[in-house]
């Protein structure tokens, strides 16, 4: 099991647990099943909000890769692109990456 994954199950337990306690401390007039389905309800929002955050954490790493994988190209190719401003770096490797797809 990954950390992450891991480190996500215990807070989603913690904030099942957090939740029963916190229904049961406002005490509103309702029986164990009530807090029980409010707790379940509590934990899958805060297991879908991990899944989306784990979505972003990967697009995230996807995109330092591409640019990890852009400055290579540029040390690699240093003399082609020398003289380029910023722009016209950026519109060489997207040209070169759009060759390489097709």
């Amino acid at each position: 099991m990954k950390r992450e994954t891991f480190l996500q199950a215990t807070l989603s337990f913690v904030l099942f647990i957090f939740s029963i306690i916190v229904f049961k401390l406002l005490k509103i007039d309702m029986n164990f099943i009530v807090t029980f389905i409010l707790a379940i309800f509590t934990l899958s929002i805060s297991i879908f909000f991990f899944i989306e955050s784990n979505k972003i954490m990967v697009t995230i790493k996807e995109r330092v890769i591409e640019i990890q994988k852009d400055i290579e190209y540029f040390k690699v190719n240093e003399e082609k692109v020398k003289g380029l401003n910023i722009q016209g770096f950026l519109d060489y490797v997207d040209k070169k990456k759009r060759v390489k797809r097709w």
